[in-house]
């Protein structure tokens, strides 16, 4: 397995693993290395590819907001699951659907739907208030986020906690052997003290949470990635096997999901999940850790599948995905793409879930230009299923559409070797070069580029069942 730069030197370190490395936070036990290692793993990969994230926003009266709403009773707070639950879903929320039974979790619902009564389902993002969802219970965990800022910022660790803290992450950054950007780095290390400052209390929440719900299996999305350590750890404590199922793509330039010797240690093994529930066999393929591999693909995206029209009834757009990289550049190929499109043609350029509330302005050539729409549909399978072509760089969505049975043609970038593997997508627009050959393939011969054996190596079918398999193995 090929990885990045900034990965294998992330592995590197942990290989290395140096007494740092092990450190916890005083007082409490809590490692520390977990809450920093994908924030300094960003730190690499933005650095290598030369590439930045939008700001974070959040103004002081959306704070006070939260806060305020938190204070209130209500069913939809993680402190109202009370009961027993076999099952316990944890989710981002991030990219919920509206469907006419309620807002929908397209990565986690079908699922939770499967096993109806013997589960309940938490998400990170706020839920609005009378918000209705498809599965219910679904609550959100907000009100013990919100608890933990209030604590780190009423009742802050001791400045010689931190100072140990800043001393661990500190000695790390020196001995991995990579550059990283000085205002990437002091960005990791604003993530870092953050994570800190917050764990004891997270760590509180998470505990009570699980005794009161009592899991056998734990389903929480981006269980890998550190800052749910120590919701991993509580579970480990209690008996209960953690899972984290893939909700994006995962390959050799991703630092959350290649581990070196240090993962192994039990000291930080405790903090990292049991299994991976992968799409299929090539993204098991695609990571090395210390947790198990389960192939048990996407029904979501499996549904999306059956229900897409046939390419000749679609209509005559290409959908391009952003990645969130360089919106200058990307701007220029899009403009350029609408050039050499046919007449009548119409390219719907379709924002990252990080870039659509500023969209306009990261990308003021495309606003309103003729012929070019911003994309704004929730649900992206719904616009990858309808589109003619897909273009994209280094995202998920092209590996979705070979699902859909969409023609994908790759902008090649900087970060495409490492995202786009071109065994599986051969028609690829060179850095300057002209897109017309390349959508002229796509238009006259859709089906080149996407052999049956293909579309099962990277989606697994019978995904439900799959997945229903797994769950009892697993809480009998």
């Amino acid at each position: 397995m090929r990885m990045s730069g900034s990965t294998a030197a992330l592995v590197a370190l942990e290989d290395l693993a140096p007494d740092a490395m092990f450190a916890t936070l005083p007082g409490s036990g809590i490692p520390l290395w977990p809450l920093l290692r994908w924030p300094l793993s960003e730190a690499l990969a933005h650095t290598q590819y030369e590439t930045s994230l939008p700001p974070r926003r959040e103004g002081p009266l959306g704070k006070i907001g939260r806060f305020a709403r938190t204070a209130l009773p209500s069913r939809v707070w993680s402190r109202a699951l009370r009961r027993h639950y076999p099952v316990l879903f944890l989710g981002t929320g991030s990219r919920n659907t509206p469907t006419p039974a309620g807002s929908f979790n397209p990565l986690l619902g079908p699922f939770a739907e499967l096993l109806g009564e013997r589960s309940a389902m938490l998400q990170n993002e706020p839920i609005p208030f009378g918000r209705r969802f498809a599965f219910e219970p679904t609550a959100t965990f907000e009100d013990a986020v919100v608890a933990s800022e209030l604590r780190a910022r009423f009742r802050p660790p001791r400045t010689s906690v931190l100072r140990a803290a800043d001393e661990m992450a500190e000695e790390l950054f020196r001995l991995v052997e990579h550059p990283v950007a000085p205002e990437l780095r002091a960005r990791a290390m604003r993530t870092f003290r953050i994570r800190v400052a917050r764990a004891v209390s997270l760590a509180e929440s998470y505990a009570r949470l699980l005794d009161r719900v009592r899991p056998r299996l734990l389903i929480l999305q981006q269980a890998a990635y550190g800052d749910r350590s120590t919701l991993v750890s509580a579970a480990h404590e209690r008996g209960i096997r953690v899972a984290e199922p893939q909700h994006g793509w995962i390959g050799g330039a991703h630092g959350a999901y290649h581990f070196g010797a240090a993962a192994r240690d039990p000291r930080l093994r405790r903090t990292i999940p049991d299994d991976l529930l992968t799409f299929g066999r090539y993204w098991s393929e695609s990571v090395s850790g210390p947790f198990e591999t389960v192939e048990v693909g996407k029904p979501g995206l499996e549904d999306a599948a059956a229900a897409a029209p046939p390419l000749d009834r679609r209509p005559e757009e290409v959908v391009v995905a952003s990645t969130v990289v360089d919106p200058e550049e990307v701007a220029r190929f899009v403009l350029r793409l609408r050039e050499v499109l046919p007449a009548g043609w119409t390219v719907r350029f379709r924002p990252h879930p990080k870039e659509r509330q500023t969209v306009a302005e990261r990308y003021p050539s495309l606003a309103g230009a003729p012929r070019i729409e911003f994309d704004m549909e929730p649900d992206p399978y719904v616009s990858f299923g309808r589109a003619r072509i897909l273009v994209s760089a280094n995202s998920t969505s092209l590996y979705e559409a070979i699902a859909l049975r969409t023609p994908i043609v790759v902008r090649v970038s900087s970060m495409s070797g490492d995202y786009s593997d071109p065994e599986i997508f051969p028609n690829q627009v060179q850095p300057g070069g002209d897109p017309e050959p390349a959508i002229r393939r796509a238009i006259e011969t859709p089906e080149r580029d996407q052999p049956p054996e293909l579309v099962e190596r990277v989606w697994a079918t019978g995904s439900r069942e799959r997945f229903r398999r797994y769950v009892e193995e697993n809480i009998a």
